[in-house]
């Protein structure tokens, strides 16, 4: 625990009144950053891709999303990272075309057109979780990275790298929607 000389910048929100008064929140961590901008961004961006499937493609992308970072930041090593990002962004694809096809033969009751819409949803699905791993990267290494700082430099880097990533995201996201 640094001492009380220090200057307040420099203190750790949880030595202090800041700390009492906030508590823990799980969102003011570079974990919570990583998750909550990975949803913000991520939610948005497949709801415009697929508009008229929203209702059916964004639960199962926000619960996909959600397990990937979750295993996610076990990962340790920048390099480790980045295989994780395309191979588990790929599996997670898959995964998440398969409850799109699962949710989707619910509202409608055909189970044998959902059978064979899972061949096709296991192909766009691994080509379209390999974009959004490889869309992740980014933010998962800043959140790798921010873990050898300490916590108030390491949520100014995750607040300043995230709100970059995802105004690229979203506006490159965007510029494909508009043409």
């Amino acid at each position: 625990m640094r001492g009380l000389s220090d200057p307040p910048e420099a203190r750790d929100p949880q030595d202090g009144a800041l700390g009492r008064l906030t508590g823990d929140a799980p969102v003011c961590t570079p974990a919570g950053l990583t998750l909550a901008s990975l949803l913000l961004v991520t939610l948005p961006v497949t709801a415009g891709l697929s508009f008229m499937f929203a209702p059916v493609v964004l639960p199962s992308t926000a619960l996909v999303a959600y397990a990937f970072w979750h295993l996610g930041r076990r990962v340790t090593k920048p390099g480790a990272m980045v295989v994780y990002c395309f191979c588990a962004g790929t599996f997670a694809g898959v995964i998440n075309g398969w409850l799109t096809v699962s949710f989707w033969s619910l509202f409608l009751g055909d189970l044998s057109q959902s059978i064979r819409s899972f061949d096709i949803a296991t192909l766009v699905g691994a080509a379209v979780g390999l974009v959004y791993g490889t869309a992740y990267l980014l933010p998962m290494l800043v959140q790798l990275s921010a873990r050898s700082l300490r916590r108030t430099e390491a949520v100014d880097r995750c607040l300043v790298s995230f709100g970059l990533w995802g105004t690229l995201v979203l506006c490159g996201a965007s510029r494909h929607l508009c043409v």
